[in-house]
Parts: C-alpha cells; structure tokens; sequence
C-alpha cells in the first residue's frame, strides 16, 4: 500500500477484524471509504468542532455566573436568556408603550442615566418583556438587527465621570455574553431606550458643532480694550425677566466672526432683525464660554446703522 503524507488524521475501525488504523483524509478511499463518505466524514468532523466550540463558550459563561453567583454553599444555577432576544424583545415592549424615550429628553452632558429616575419604567419594561417570552413571541429580522446594534453600543459605553462607574462597567460585561442569567435581564432592559437617546444626543452635538464651526475660536480683543468703529451683524437677541426688570442679551458677529454679546436692560435690540448691519463702538468686559463657544462680554455700548 502507498504510503501518503496525511494532513488530517482519522481514526479508523475494521469491524471485522477488530483492526485500528490512524490515517489521512486522502488515503481513507484505501480503507473502502468513497468519496461521497469521505467528503460526509470531513463535514461532520467540522460541523462536531463547530459545536463543541460553542457549548464550550456556553460552558464559560455559565462558569463566570457560577463564580459571580457563589453563595460560599455551592453554586446556584439560573436560567438564562439569549442576549439578543432580550434586547429585541424589550425594544418592542419600549415601542408599544413609548416609555423612556419621551419621557427623558433632558440634555446628556456624558454621564449615565440617572437610573434612579428611571427605576419605575425599567421594572415595567422587564416584567412586560418577561410576558411577552412566556407567551413565544419571537423578532422579526428587522428587530434582530436592531438588537445586534443596541448591543454593539452597549459594548463600546465609555466609563468615565464619578456616577455609577462599576454599573457601568457590568453593562459593557454582559453587553459581551450570548446568554445573560435572570438576575442580571432588569438591568439591561433599559439599553433599547439609551440606544435610542444615545442617537439623539449625537444628532444634538452635531449640530452645536455646526454652531461652532460658525464662530472664531477666540476672543475678539483683550478685557479693556477699546472697541472702535467696528462692523458687525446682528445675530440675536435673548430676553430674560428678572427681579430688576428685563434683560436683553445681544449677539453680534464681527467681520472676523468673532461672538460680541451685549447685556442691556435697552429694548430697542428686540426690534433688531437677523442680519441688520451696525458700525459698534464699545469696551470689552469679560471673556466667556458656553460649551466651547467663545463669547467676548461687551459693555457700554453705540450703535450706528452701517
């Protein structure tokens, strides 16, 4: 018989004669084996090391729950949910009732939800999601995806700022395992409606980027100086009232795009519309910033139709 140089190993077994032979996927036709066989052994071998792959994933998770859950008398066992099911399924349930995402629209300044607001709705949110599994609802496609999207977001929160860091850090754990223990379902039934508010804040910074990008990054003189004769368009006028009466906030933009702001207690700015040309003469007061927008304070101020 030929010797072959075998790249894949097989264990072979003659019924017959009790004979054990170890060769390669190339000379298994010399055992009897067509190739019809051949190719139907190679494809289960994958097929067996595909799942054996996959149970032993299965067999770590469990083990980091085991560990988490250890009660010093034994280990606990919980059921556990596919991760990806959970996430669609409380999307739908945060869809069907419109809770979380119209009831926080509070401006996102980095940091986590405040989830001591949100613990009501989060617990209906789990118990409604938990119903709805009992009675076999299952994802359209469409709502997978969408899940696999909320996940992938929930894997990349960044961690920072002092409120809840830890919390923080376990939703980005369990954003990672494919099946998640019941103990730990209610405090991802949220992520849907985080998602979502996540996209809304970026929409929010993009345009306040846009705003920005409008402006000078600096100071249009020092705190002192002498504002002379200076061209600049009227951009807005904000009104506040106050225990002293009203107070107006004017906007100007010079040439160089430089943000002049003038507090006045005057009404006439109120009559002013966007893009009204002025020649300005006034004294710098202060320097200011609102959200990395430069602001030059300006006082006593003259105006002149340019």
């Amino acid at each position: 018989m030929a010797r072959c140089r075998p790249q894949k190993n097989f264990i072979v077994h003659n019924a017959k004669t009790g004979e054990i032979a170890q060769v390669g996927r190339n000379c298994l036709k010399e055992y009897g084996f067509s190739q019809t066989g051949v190719n139907g052994i190679v494809d289960f071998c994958k097929i067996s090391a595909s799942i054996a792959q996959q149970y032993k994933e299965l067999q770590d998770e469990q083990s980091n729950w085991h560990d988490e859950y250890n009660s010093g008398s034994g280990m606990k066992m919980y059921e556990s949910t596919e991760l990806e099911l959970w996430i669609a399924t409380c999307t739908a349930v945060i869809k069907s009732v419109g809770s979380y995402i119209g009831t926080h629209d509070a401006e996102f300044e980095g940091r986590w939800y405040d989830l001591k607001d949100c613990q009501e709705d989060e617990i209906s949110t789990f118990n409604a999601a938990k119903i709805r599994l009992s009675r076999n609802w299952m994802p359209s496609d469409e709502e997978r995806e969408y899940a696999r999207e909320v996940i992938e977001y929930a894997k990349n929160i960044e961690i920072k700022g002092e409120f809840n860091r830890n919390f923080q850090a376990k939703i980005r754990e369990l954003a990672t395992f494919r099946h998640v223990p019941e103990p730990k379902l209610s405090c991802l039934a949220f992520l849907p409606a985080s998602f979502e508010k996540s996209k809304e804040i970026a929409k929010k910074r993009a345009e306040w980027q846009k705003v920005l990008d409008g402006y000078a990054d600096e100071y249009a003189g020092e705190v002192g100086d002498k504002l002379k004769n200076v061209s600049v368009t009227f951009a807005n006028c904000r009104k506040f009232e106050g225990y002293y009466g009203t107070t107006y906030f004017v906007e100007f933009v010079d040439e160089a795009r430089h943000l002049l702001i003038w507090k006045t207690s005057k009404g006439d700015a109120a009559e002013f519309s966007v893009g009204d040309k002025f020649v300005l003469s006034a004294t710098i007061k202060a320097h200011d910033e609102y959200k990395g927008l430069k602001q030059t304070m300006i006082t006593r101020a003259k105006l002149a139709k340019g």
